[in-house]
């Protein structure tokens, strides 16, 4: 019987009586065949029975091409995206909630390991045929980086990728007009040129760039460019030693020329939520394509270099945020090997693992610092009746708060929130101790790198 025509409960045979927790393992082997930036896959998740959190995985970012972790969030979007269309083939439905990324308090910087989505899984016997056709179009993505047939998108398509993009929350543009076709291609070349005459950014690509056949199971492997063993072997080397803008320029501006169809995905803001969301949108929109007999691949180099992102709105005519710039067309040729993806494993975060280990870790430095601020409290009070030497050991005790203080960087936030309170009246007592030594210091008085409120 074809797959499109099963029932729910056919679908999820193999799974049926298994635990929660082990039917989301199963979802993740196709999760993970998601798109991301270099083929990082700088994803982690955590599973609680029927609840899955998305984590992004930092240690895998581009910060020289992607800095603010845009592009990396559109990733962990696609992985959603992903994970939706597996589900529903599977007769399970999701409620998704997306986590913000909060301000950092007013206090402490911190970096810290946060999930970025929740997604809740339930039963769901209606079929969805739309849905399954994405499912099958899974394995035959491909990021096609060739050139396509001399053949037009027809308008049909061109709906259905619009609306794909438009049920998520975005804005596909279509670049039809020659002139602003030109326009952005040669934007494109010009972010080829300024890119490549950065060392850091050679350094960057180079690291993800490698011959494939081993043991590596991310990256950009020879094979999955079309290169031969030779040249994926030596690849990373030229990439991280020569200037290679003006030729990279030169190809990705004919490629975008003759791409039958140019595309940008814009949201209207710009914050971690609306990153989540073309990342989504733009998975949506690749599989719906590859289930039209379609391919696409990335012209993003003027949506990375700033003012040429401004400038790609300005021809746009949009005052949302371009995100991601496209090159679609039906391919033609041999199709590109798949890029390899790491163990499912790899990307599950179990009881007793780093992070949890790094939250424990959190609840403890919490507990000496509030120690060290009731400690200091005495002091500081001790210091407004005795004078200047009182103060002297209240300031070392003060200095000795902020180093414990700067240990809980790049750590949960949750179990801060009493800290930061705490902290915060700490402030308040060194305050009105400062003003009740004034007549101690014969002057104003001031404490060195204390934290402004």
């Amino acid at each position: 019987m074809p797959t499109t025509m099963m029932t729910t409960t056919e679908r999820g045979l193999v799974l049926v009586g298994l635990p929660w927790a082990q039917r989301l393992r199963a979802l993740l082997r196709y999760a993970v065949l998601a798109p991301s930036n270099h083929n990082a896959q700088p994803w982690k998740v955590r599973i609680d029975d029927n609840v899955l959190e998305l984590f992004p995985d930092r240690s895998r970012s581009t910060p020289v091409v992607d800095p603010d972790d845009r592009q990396l969030a559109i990733s962990c979007g696609a992985f959603l995206f992903h994970l939706r269309v597996a589900a529903r083939h599977f007769g399970w439905d999701t409620k998704i909630t997306l986590l913000p990324r909060m301000e950092p308090p007013p206090v402490l910087q911190l970096g810290v390991d946060r999930a970025v989505a929740r997604v809740v899984f339930f039963d769901q016997e209606e079929f969805d045929q739309h849905s399954e056709r994405l499912f099958q179009a899974i394995p035959a993505r491909r990021t096609w980086r060739l050139r396509f047939a001399d053949a037009v998108v027809d308008d049909v398509a061109v709906a259905r990728l619009c609306s794909a993009v438009a049920v998520e929350g975005a804005h596909l543009k279509i670049v039809t007009d020659q002139r602003r076709r030109r326009a952005l291609a040669s934007m494109v070349a010009n972010a080829d040129e300024a890119q490549w005459s950065d060392g850091a950014f050679r350094q960057e690509l180079a690291a993800w760039c490698h011959p494939g056949g081993g043991d590596r199971r991310d990256g950009l492997p020879g094979q999955s460019l079309g290169q031969g063993d030779i040249v994926s072997f030596v690849a990373p080397l030229i990439v991280r030693t020569f200037d290679l803008g003006a030729s990279r320029a030169a190809h990705d501006e004919e490629l975008a020329r003759g791409s039958p169809l140019l595309a940008v995905i814009v949201t209207d803001g710009d914050g971690e939520v609306d990153w989540l969301t073309a990342g989504q949108a733009l998975d949506r929109l690749l599989l719906t394509a590859a289930s039209e007999g379609l391919a696409a691949s990335f012209l993003n180099q003027c949506i990375e270099v700033p003012v040429l992102r401004r400038c790609v709105a300005d021809l746009l005519g949009t005052t949302g945020a371009p995100q991601i710039l496209l090159r679609i067309g039906r391919p033609q040729g041999r199709t590109p090997m798949p890029t390899p993806r790491r163990p499912v494993e790899e990307f599950i975060l179990e009881p007793g693992s780093i992070f949890e280990a790094k939250r424990r870790g959190v609840f403890n430095d919490a507990a000496d610092v509030r120690r060290s601020i009731d400690d200091l409290r005495a002091h500081m009070h001790v210091a407004a009746a005795e004078g200047q030497e009182q103060w002297r050991h209240a300031q070392a005790r003060f200095q000795e708060l902020q180093r414990v203080l700067r240990k809980l960087e790049a750590r949960a936030a949750e179990p801060l929130v009493e800290l930061l309170s705490s902290a915060e009246g700490l402030i308040k007592d060194v305050r009105t101790a400062l003003e009740k030594l004034r007549p101690h210091r014969g002057g104003s008085a001031h404490v060195q790198d204390a934290p402004a409120s």
